[in-house]
């Protein structure tokens, strides 16, 4: 079965390594459909954030908190992203370490590439890159927003 471009797409699978571009991801309920999928693939790193659309993140936070590790949540700022930091500050998610806010993907691409540790690569990493939002604030749309993502990720990995 092909793959639809933008949706849970895998654009990198190399030895341990996955990667997923999920762009298309426009709301808490879409990311937390991917986090669904790929909770039980090992070591899992989520890319998120971007333009609020009014959408509440409380069960989205939830859904995080159950699968990613606070490590490894990787965020691009934008009004979306505040009220994610918000829920998952509400949740209990961020007790020992601070958010990683990132104002530009290219910079967060290359953070997530220093924080796969080497050990990492002996397990089963996945990462996801659903943000839960739009992204108006920083790209045209959501398939502009993409093609930085997979263009960043051929450039760093």
């Amino acid at each position: 079965m092909p793959q639809i471009r933008f949706r849970q797409e895998i654009i990198l699978k190399r030895k341990n390594l996955e990667i997923i571009n999920d762009t298309t991801a426009t709301t808490p309920e879409a990311t937390i459909a991917a986090l669904g999928r790929f909770r039980n693939t090992g070591e899992l790193f989520l890319i998120t954030g971007g333009t609020d659309k009014k959408l509440g993140f409380t069960e989205w936070a939830r859904t995080v908190k159950k699968c990613v590790k606070p490590g490894n949540l990787f965020l691009l700022n934008g009004s979306a992203t505040k009220k994610m930091v918000l829920a998952l500050k509400k949740a209990g998610y961020f007790r020992k370490i601070k958010p990683y806010i990132f104002e530009n993907l290219s910079v967060l691409i290359k953070a997530v590439k220093v924080n796969l540790k080497p050990k990492t690569y002996n397990l089963s990493t996945t990462i996801l890159f659903s943000p839960g939002a739009t992204s108006f604030e920083k790209f045209k749309n959501e398939f502009d927003r993409g093609e930085r993502f997979n263009r960043l990720v051929k450039l760093h990995f």
